[in-house]
Parts: C-alpha cells; sequence; structure tokens
C-alpha cells in the first residue's frame, strides 16, 4: 500500500492503513489517548510501506470493549500498559477480556497480568447521608457510586453501641453497597409491595448480608458479616422518609430519561421476579 502523507501521520491517514488492513477504524479520542503512548509516537512518525505489524492488536486496545472489561474487573484502564501486554500475549489477552465477565478462568488470567487497580471511586463532598439510632446499634445510610461503572447506588454502614454512654463504635463500622437492583427492592419494602428482603454474598469476601423487613408500626434493619456481631437497628415511619427520598434520588441519577410511573413499573416487575424466583 502507498499513500501520499505529510511529514506527520495525521488520524486519517492512519484510519486509512486500518480499512486498507480490514481493521476498524478509530475516533479522535482513541487517536489523542494512542499518540500519548511509545507506539503512538512511533506510528505518528512512521514512513510509507514500513508501518508497524502490531496495529490489529494496537487498535484492540484502544476499543471501548478492553477498556470496559478492565473496568468491569476493577481494573484501572491504561493504553500504554494494555498495548505493552498486548505485544506481549497477542490476541490470547483480547480474547480472555472478551470472556472475563462469564468464564473465570479468563478472568483470572487477565488478573494475574499486573494490571493496577482502578482507583476507589468517591463521591465529592458534601454528599447526602443521614443516621439512624438504636438502643444496640446505629445507621448512616448515604449516597453512593460503584468502583468500577461509577453507577449511583447507596451505602449502609452499622455500628454496635459501646456500652451505656450512647456512643458507637464507627471506628469498627461494617459497610455494605446496596447494588442498582437492591435498591428498587428496598424501595419495595418501604412502599409495603414486599414484607421483607435479605441480600446475600456481599464484600470481597462475600460474607456480608442486609436483611430488611416490616414489623407492627416500623421497619428494622440488619448488618451481618461472618465472624462479627450483627448490629441490627429498628426504623420509625418518619425515618424511612429520608430512605426513600434518597433511593428516588439515586435511582433518578441512573436512570434520567424515565419518569415516575416508568420506574415505579420497574419496580413491580422486580417485586415479581423476587416473587417468584426468589432474587
Amino acid at each position: 500500500m502507498h499513500i501520499k502523507k505529510t511529514d506527520l501521520m495525521n488520524l486519517d491517514e492512519f484510519n486509512t492503513y486500518c480499512i486498507q488492513s480490514r481493521i476498524p477504524s478509530i475516533n479522535a479520542d482513541q487517536w489523542a489517548a494512542l499518540l500519548s503512548t511509545t507506539q503512538g509516537k512511533v506510528i505518528e512518525h512512521q514512513k510509507d510501506d514500513q508501518f508497524t505489524p502490531t496495529l490489529e492488536l494496537i487498535v484492540r486496545s484502544l476499543s471501548m470493549t478492553a477498556k470496559q472489561s478492565l473496568e468491569d474487573m476493577g481494573l484501572q484502564y491504561d493504553v500504554q500498559r494494555l498495548i505493552d501486554t498486548a505485544e506481549i500475549e497477542q490476541k490470547r489477552l483480547f480474547a480472555a477480556l472478551h470472556k472475563s465477565s462469564s468464564d473465570s478462568s479468563a478472568k483470572e488470567y487477565i488478573l494475574q497480568l499486573g494490571f493496577k487497580k482502578a482507583p476507589k471511586a468517591i463521591t465529592p463532598a458534601p454528599y447526602y447521608s443521614f443516621s439512624v439510632y438504636g438502643t444496640k446499634g446505629a445507621l448512616c445510610i448515604s449516597e453512593a457510586q460503584t468502583r468500577s461503572k461509577q453507577i449511583h447506588t447507596i451505602n449502609v454502614e452499622g455500628a454496635l453501641a459501646l456500652g451505656n454512654r450512647n456512643e458507637f463504635d464507627w471506628r469498627n463500622k461494617l459497610i455494605l453497597q446496596l447494588s442498582p437492583e437492591e435498591m428498587f427492592l428496598v424501595l419495595a419494602v418501604l412502599n409495603g409491595k414486599i414484607p421483607n428482603v435479605v441480600f446475600t454474598g456481599h464484600g470481597e469476601s462475600h460474607d456480608k448480608m442486609f436483611e430488611m423487613m416490616l414489623q407492627t408500626g416500623s421497619y428494622f434493619i440488619r448488618l451481618v458479616q461472618k465472624g462479627r456481631s450483627p448490629v441490627s437497628v429498628p426504623m420509625d415511619v418518619r425515618q424511612t422518609l429520608n430512605f426513600t427520598s434518597l433511593i428516588y434520588k439515586q435511582i433518578k441519577k441512573n436512570h434520567p430519561h424515565l419518569g415516575m410511573d416508568e420506574l415505579r413499573s420497574m419496580e413491580d416487575q422486580l417485586v415479581r421476579m423476587h416473587a417468584t424466583q426468589h432474587i
């Protein structure tokens, strides 16, 4: 192939090479990311008929599929690191990324390649939170975001009471994050559509549990982690207004295009699934 080009390759020229090589073209953002890498600087100065043989690996490293697969595993998407790794692992790397969500061996292979963990998402202050106090424990319920996909959700923190001093052991608090789907089911309990929910398998060791149930005149929330004393706190009807409001706020952030009727329809659908499939 022979392409008349300027001293420095531009995006259009690069995409012409891609098309002629039957490789997907890239956009301006991906081109800018490529030029930040060692390989990109070489490509920018590439001469005619001397194009890199690793073109396909480079383009696949720039793809949204590769980026999303890494982020879904809680790993940092670093273009330079991904291209360097691709040059060693070749196409096996991308085959594993493609299967990582459903194949544990593929995921384990990716995790062993040394990609850095993505930094924990921090909700900028000020953020909304409220506390609920009982005689044996206390809860702090606050807005949060998931680490990998930045989806809006809720953190529930629990602390045991310290003796009779009306103080709580927040230093050793138990922290649990509701999934976006679990928020709908908690909302269904608050709205009186189902009597209780139990969510298990939370935390890095999958040893945490969240339980919420409707009792006479109040609600009851319990946080459990293996090897620790559970945190159990009652929540009266007035306090549930804060919880209900916060859940709606986070759900609306995740689904800004939906109205309240559509959100309630989604809630009802999950309630039906919860009843038939024991989610």
